[in-house]
């Protein structure tokens, strides 16, 4: 089981961990958003520089509530999302995929994940 943690997720698409042969499972996520508005985390199954804010599509979007958190509690046996290539992550204040507004303060993101 691998950790990736960053206090600081904005608009500028972040890599957590390349995948080997078999991918990567999320198992878990402990995402806070310190802003006064809602925020919404995207995951992309793509290398950081392969992504283009705004124009590749998210395999996974989660909404995280203005002030608020969301929690998926580590689980070894539960699969949250199976990635193949890699998982890069950003937070926008949009839901639309076309989305590349950054949140004015950055989200603590922590992801707990098997390779």
């Amino acid at each position: 089981m691998k950790e990736f943690r960053d206090t600081n997720v904005l608009a500028t698409v972040v890599g957590v961990a390349e995948c080997g042969v078999g991918g990567l499972a999320i198992r878990g996520f402990y995402i806070i958003n310190p802003n006064n508005t809602d925020v919404y985390v995207k995951f992309f199954d793509n290398f950081d520089g392969d992504v283009t804010l705004g124009t590749t599509t998210p395999n996974l979007t989660l909404l995280v509530p203005a002030n608020g958190s969301i929690v998926e509690a580590f689980d070894e046996k539960k699969t949250v999302y199976f990635f193949s290539i890699n998982i890069a992550i950003c937070a926008v204040t949009g839901l639309a995929d076309s989305s590349t507004t950054a949140p004015a303060s950055g989200v603590y993101v922590q992801l707990y994940y098997n390779v």
